[in-house]
C-alpha cells in the first residue's frame, strides 16, 4: 500500500510526519517507465531499504575495473588505431590539444584553417575531427557543413566543435547546426572523455588497468610558479591543460613567438576599425591565455570579443590598451624565465621610449603630490605614461598594481606601491 497515492503506511504513528502521500508511487511509475523495478525490505521502528533496478545497455563489451576518467594524469581509457584532424587558427590551442590526444593513442594531424582542413580531408581518412568555431576567412560551422556536403569518404565523420564560447543556448546550436558533439575550451577532461564514448564505435575504443598507463608527472621549481604568478600566470593550472610541464614550457615557448604577431594584428584591426577581425583575434588571445593558465588576461580578452561582437566601441577603446600593457608583461615574464636571449625578450614586447633616473624620480614625486589631494586621475595619466617607458618588468608590474588599486580608489594601498618604488635604481 506505501506505492499507492496518498496513502502512509502508519497514519497513527506518523501522524507528525508531513507529506502528500505521493513521493514512492511517483518513483515507483518512474522507474516502470524505465523498464525496472523497486524492491522494498522493511522492519517496523528501524527502518527501510529501497533497491531500484534498471537493465542499461553496454557501452563497451569489456568489464570496466577502472572508472573511465582523466585522475592525476593517467587515464584508462585508450583508443585504437585512431587518426585524428584537429582544425584551429591558434597554434597554442593545436599544441595543448595534440598533447592531451596523443595520451589517448591517437595519432593526430593539425590544421590552421577551415580551407587547409578541407584540403586535407581530400587526400586523407580520418575517424574524427576536432573543429575551432572562431576562425577568419572560413568558420567552423562553414567548414564542418562544406565537409558534409563534400563527396569524401570523411563526409560523415564524427566531428567535434571545440570552443571557448561554451555559453547556454551554443551547445544546442551547434548540435541543431550538424556538429556531433561538443568539448569547451579549454579541454575538460570528463566531458572530452564523455563525447570520445558517445560518438566512436566500440572497436576504436580499449579499456586498460590505470596503473600500466602512467604520464609524467610536474616538475617545476617553485620559483618558476612564483614568478610567473606574480604576473597572473597559474603555473599548475597551465599544467592541468597542457598534461604535463615538458609540454607546458612547449606551449608557453609558442606564446612568447608569436605574441609579437598577435600584438601587431590586435593593432590593425582596431586602428581600421575592422571589428570582426578583432573579435576573432582576441577570441584567439583568450583561449591562448586561458591555456597557459594566464586567467586574468583571459579575463580581459573575453570582454573585449564580446565587446567588439555588441560593437561597443568606447569599452574597447577604453580597454585595449589595458589589454596589451597586461599582455605585454605576461609575455616579458614568461620569456625571462625560459632564460630567452635579452634580444628575445625585447622583440616580445613593444618599443619602450628610454627614461633618466631623474625624470623618473620626478614623476614619482607628482604622483605622490596628486595622491595627497586625492587627484586619482591626473595620478593614473602619470602611471600610463611611466608604463610607455623601458623599465624593468619588477617596476613595470608595481606600477601597474599602484594602477589598479587607484581605479578602485585604494588611495593607501597606491601609497605603498609608491613607497616601493621612490628611490630606486632603475638601471
Amino acid at each position: 500500500s506505501i506505492f499507492n497515492i496518498f496513502e502512509q503506511a502508519d497514519n497513527v504513528g506518523n501522524y507528525h510526519v508531513e507529506g502528500t502521500g505521493l513521493g514512492l508511487s511517483i518513483a515507483k511509475e518512474l522507474t516502470e517507465l524505465m523498464g525496472g523495478k523497486i524492491l522494498v525490505t522493511s522492519q517496523y521502528g528501524r527502518g527501510s531499504e529501497f533497491t531500484i533496478i534498471i537493465p542499461q545497455k553496454y557501452v563497451i563489451d569489456k568489464k570496466l575495473n577502472n572508472k573511465l576518467s582523466y585522475e592525476d594524469g593517467e587515464f584508462a581509457l585508450v583508443t585504437k588505431n585512431m587518426k585524428v584532424l584537429l582544425v584551429d587558427d591558434n597554434i597554442i590551442n593545436l599544441k595543448v590539444e595534440k598533447g592531451i590526444l596523443e595520451r589517448y593513442g591517437m595519432q593526430v594531424y593539425m590544421c590552421e584553417s577551415g580551407k587547409e582542413c578541407l584540403d586535407m580531408i581530400g587526400r586523407e581518412k580520418y575517424d574524427i575531427i576536432f573543429m575551432d568555431h572562431m576562425m577568419p576567412d572560413m568558420d567552423g560551422v562553414e567548414t564542418m557543413k562544406a565537409i558534409r556536403s563534400g563527396n569524401t569518404p570523411n563526409a560523415m565523420i564524427p566531428i567535434l566543435l571545440v570552443t571557448a564560447n561554451a555559453i547556454v543556448g551554443v551547445k544546442q546550436d551547434m548540435l541543431q547546426q550538424g556538429f556531433d558533439g561538443f568539448v569547451s575550451k579549454p579541454i575538460d577532461m570528463a566531458m572530452l572523455e564523455k563525447e570520445l564514448l558517445r560518438v566512436l564505435p566500440s572497436e576504436k575504443l580499449e579499456v586498460v588497468d590505470a596503473e600500466e598507463k602512467k604520464d609524467k608527472k610536474a616538475d617545476m621549481s617553485s620559483s618558476f610558479a612564483e614568478t610567473l604568478a606574480e604576473a597572473g600566470v597559474d603555473v599548475n593550472t597551465g599544467i592541468k591543460y597542457c598534461g604535463d610541464m615538458d609540454t607546458y614550457r612547449e606551449i608557453l615557448k609558442i606564446a612568447v613567438e608569436g605574441s609579437k604577431e598577435k600584438i601587431h594584428t590586435i593593432k590593425s584591426a582596431l586602428e581600421e576599425e575592422d571589428y570582426e577581425k578583432y573579435r576573432i583575434i582576441v577570441h584567439s588571445l583568450k583561449s591562448g591565455a586561458a591555456n597557459i593558465g594566464a586567467t586574468k588576461l583571459s579575463e580581459m580578452a573575453r570582454k573585449l570579443e564580446y565587446a567588439a561582437r555588441d560593437e561597443d566601441k568606447n569599452f574597447i577603446l577604453e580597454s585595449n590598451a589595458e589589454l596589451l600593457e597586461c599582455y605585454e608583461n605576461v609575455i616579458a615574464v614568461i620569456a625571462k624565465n625560459l632564460h630567452y636571449e635579452n634580444s628575445d625578450i625585447e622583440e616580445c614586447r613593444e618599443d619602450k621610449q628610454a627614461v633618466i633616473q631623474e625624470e623618473w624620480e620626478e614623476k614619482l614625486n607628482n604622483i605622490e603630490y596628486l595622491l595627497s589631494e586625492l587627484e586619482t586621475d591626473e595620478a593614473l595619466e602619470i602611471i600610463n605614461d611611466l608604463l610607455s617607458y623601458d623599465i624593468t618588468v619588477e617596476w613595470e608590474k608595481m606600477l601597474i598594481e599602484m594602477k589598479e588599486l587607484l581605479e578602485v580608489f585604494d588611495i593607501e594601498g597606491a601609497k605603498a606601491r609608491l613607497e616601493s618604488l621612490k628611490g630606486v635604481t632603475l638601471f
